[in-house]
């Protein structure tokens, strides 16, 4: 893991172990919208998900992953470096059906090959 990576997943394990400590809650999302502001576009952009595999990477509390599996019937999988957000995705969404999240690596979430520099 470069000094990069690893300063990121530091502080944003500091960020979910703080949130775990405070017991902030995580609200359901009605919608995902890209860009500025609520008017951007929708995950409807995204087309018909039901039953197709999904890759949330850096899905840190997992609520994206969890909206595309319940609203569109998506199997989502969310993958991030933070032991600390993937503890509060599961704790958030622990019956979640076809959503699962993971510290896992992309490549062996999905069964590829990995490339460690």
């Amino acid at each position: 893991m470069s000094r990069i990576e690893q300063q990121t997943r530091t502080a944003w394990d500091a960020y979910g172990q703080h949130h775990l400590r405070r017991g902030t809650p995580l609200p359901d999302l009605d919608r995902i919208t890209w860009g500025p502001g609520p008017d951007g576009t929708g995950d409807e952009i995204l087309g018909d998900l039901e039953g197709l595999r999904v890759l949330d990477l850096g899905c840190g509390t997992g609520r994206h992953a969890a909206h595309l599996a319940r609203a569109y019937g998506a199997r989502a999988d969310g993958v991030d470096a933070s032991p600390s957000q993937i503890e509060r995705a599961r704790a958030r969404y622990p019956t979640c059906r076809g959503s699962a999240c993971s510290t896992r690596t992309p490549s062996t979430t999905w069964g590829g090959r990995s490339r460690t520099t």
